[in-house]
């Protein structure tokens, strides 16, 4: 008893009281099954890729650059954009058959469920631009292409437009 009390005035109880708690708090089930949300339906149009309204955007942001000018931009695709549809595999003893899972869109037909899009990946940019011949718009329309597309300062080239 008396180590009862010795311990109970030095606070040890309470300490062994709180870590005996937070280690059956730790160690109590979460109480369910995470599950890998569905994937979002995709519409028609939705994540279309135009390589000309990419370049057309690209070019409207840089002229914004101080002292860039007028400035005009060609990408080059390493890869074409790819659509990956949900598919139903069944196997028998011989033979394997593999169809793509559509959904009814109601009175308009079927349509494939789209698993996820992959885009196309550039190869490389020319840009051209009046402020080119200043080596800091060069280097801020390099920076900017490399962030904007990926591609490294090897695969980007930035010329002086052309007066017209």
């Amino acid at each position: 008893m008396k180590a009862f009390e010795y311990l109970k005035k030095k606070g040890v109880i309470i300490a062994l009281a709180v870590i005996v708690l937070g280690v059956g708090l730790v160690s109590l089930p979460t109480g369910g099954k995470t599950e890998m949300p569905a994937p979002a339906p995709v519409s028609e149009g939705d994540g279309d890729f135009s390589l000309a309204e990419t370049e057309k955007r690209i070019a409207d942001a840089l002229s914004k650059l101080d002292g860039a000018g007028r400035v005009e931009v060609v990408l080059t695709l390493k890869t074409g954009t790819e659509t990956v549809y949900a598919t139903d595999k069944t196997e028998s003893e011989r033979e394997t058959s593999e169809k793509t899972v559509t959904v009814s869109q109601g009175g308009n037909g079927q349509s494939p469920v789209t698993l996820r899009r992959v885009y196309p990946e550039f190869r490389g940019a020319l840009v051209l631009s009046d402020g080119a011949d200043n080596a800091d718009v060069r280097l801020a329309l390099l920076n900017a292409v490399s962030g904007l597309t990926g591609l490294s300062s090897n695969k980007i080239t930035v010329i002086k437009m052309r007066r017209s």
